[in-house]
């Protein structure tokens, strides 16, 4: 059916906000992250959503250029970065007011996001994987890094730091200068263990939209837990588009639904009186058959079955008709109409032999026409 088909194609979306948006996370040096990872981990495990994109961020990080060959000496270093975390490239980019753009140096792509190897470890208990970052076009230019030196990005949390690589370069007004853009993996090498994010959006899965309601109340459950992050957490569902195609649609089945018996009822009593009618006109032809010998029980079958198989070949037809142009609608529906018509015909046709066999012949053949 049409709504059937809107569950099953309408997208709804969802996300997780702060309760009040004029809340923040701030350590003096901008607006940390607000939802917990466990929380993002619980809503996934309900199983209602088929897609989601999560923004991480954490401030308060260090960026150091090294060079070599001088024991590690410092050649530039900037303070207070924000590290933005994506989870997907694309949906990133896409975001509303972004307006972004990466270039990547070779070897890499957008995939740094989501891979997941980044927390290996060699037999060192050093990364096993490059931890690739980017950086913003102005900050990497600027700094002109000389040949053989390398980046050491720190936590000034705990004053951890690793090498990394720079994977490219950005340009654009949705990070600033003092952000950088780098995957989630890269974070616990860095000493931060638990992340906490600034978006989590969700995609529902198309086929769990009938189950709204329920994943209403099961995410409200899970983002009112105080522990679901650091400020008090709301569940948004963005479910207007469904709701406006399927309102309607509702309102109208809600009618049909009452319609239906009474159009039912109304073909079976109009198959009767048809039935009925069309038997009391062959009176003279009940009363023929009597006269050459027919008993009263065979005239009643033979113009009974005269009558139905025609109408139930006839229904036959109809139903097969109606079946290839209106795919949509329910082969039970359609068997139950016709179920119900062809028994008003049969109580028509009993009701219409009983009525032209009662009399004797004679008496039949003086109806006046």
């Amino acid at each position: 059916s049409q709504i059937d088909a809107l569950y099953e194609t309408v997208q709804v979306t969802a996300e997780v906000v702060k309760t009040n948006p004029m809340a923040s996370v701030n350590d003096g040096s901008g607006e940390n992250g607000f939802i917990a990872q466990e929380t993002i981990d619980q809503l996934l495990d309900t199983g209602f959503f088929s897609d989601y994109y999560a923004e991480a961020q954490k401030n308060n990080a260090i960026l150091s250029l090294i060079l070599p060959n001088q024991s590690g000496k410092v050649l530039h270093s900037v303070e207070k970065l924000v590290l933005l975390m994506p989870s997907d490239e694309a949906k990133f980019l896409s975001q509303e007011g972004n307006s972004i753009e990466i270039e990547y140096f070779p070897g890499y792509d957008g995939s740094i996001f989501s891979q997941g190897n980044y927390g290996e470890a060699n037999e060192l208990g050093l990364p096993a994987h490059a931890l690739p970052v980017l950086l913003p076009r102005e900050l990497y230019e600027s700094w002109n890094a000389p040949g053989g030196s390398y980046f050491m990005l720190g936590c000034g949390d705990n004053g951890r730091s690793v090498p990394v690589i720079i994977a490219g370069v950005f340009d654009g007004s949705y990070v600033n200068a003092g952000s950088i853009l780098m995957p989630t993996g890269v974070t616990q090498w860095i000493g931060i263990h638990s992340l906490s994010y600034i978006k989590a959006n969700f995609e529902v899965d198309r086929a769990k939209n009938r189950e709204l309601p329920q994943l209403l109340a099961e995410a409200d459950q899970i983002v009112s837990d105080p522990m679901a992050g650091s400020l008090p957490l709301s569940f948004l569902l963005w479910d207007e588009e469904l709701r406006e195609a399927i309102g309607p649609l509702n309102e109208n089945v809600e009618v049909l639904e009452l319609l239906y018996p009474l159009v039912l009822l109304l073909s079976a009593l109009t198959a009767a009186g048809l039935t009925a009618l069309l038997l009391v006109q062959r009176t003279k032809t009940a009363a023929l058959l009597r006269v050459i010998g027919v008993s009263r029980i065979q005239a009643r079958w033979m113009l009974g079955t005269e009558l139905l198989l025609p109408a139930l070949l006839g229904e036959c037809i109809v139903v097969l008709a109606l079946m290839k142009l209106f795919p949509m609608v329910s082969t039970g529906s359609m068997a139950e109409g016709a179920a119900i018509y062809l028994l008003g015909a049969i109580v028509g046709a009993l009701l219409g032999v009983y009525m032209v066999t009662r009399k004797r012949p004679l008496e039949l053949l003086q109806v006046k026409e």
